[in-house]
């Protein structure tokens, strides 16, 4: 029996203590997760490495919106939560592609954690 292909997910957010916390409990729960602080790095690791779900921050230089834009003019065919603390712009990520949008003041990491684990089949 072969093994389980780990699942490579890329966190964009600039808030790194909610970052450490988030990156924490996915490799806990088997994903290989790579950080990066804006939406530059964002596209440029996506233009270099496979990710299977990357993890959205909306708020910070080159903007969450700008990414969503991007990837959506490109065509990537990639899951993307959104996990920001703009509360007001769950419609407009989703209309830009986002598989689901959650903000962190009303979102445990664990229901974010849950949400990759059921985008992935994990």
């Amino acid at each position: 029996m072969g093994e389980k292909q780990t699942k490579k997910i890329l966190i964009a957010d600039d808030d790194q203590l909610m970052t450490k916390a988030l990156t924490i409990r996915l490799v806990k729960a088997g994903f290989l997760v790579k950080n990066v602080l804006n939406g530059k790095e964002v596209l440029d690791s996506l233009a270099n490495e496979q990710f299977d779900l990357v993890i959205l921050d909306l708020a910070m230089s080159t903007s969450g919106f700008e990414v969503l834009e991007e990837l959506k003019k490109r065509s990537v065919q990639l899951p993307i939560i959104v996990y920001s603390a703009l509360a007001q712009e769950g419609d407009l990520v989703k209309t830009l592609g986002a598989k689901e949008y959650f903000v962190k003041s009303k979102t445990r990491i664990e229901d974010v954690v849950a949400s990759v684990e059921k985008l992935l089949g994990n």
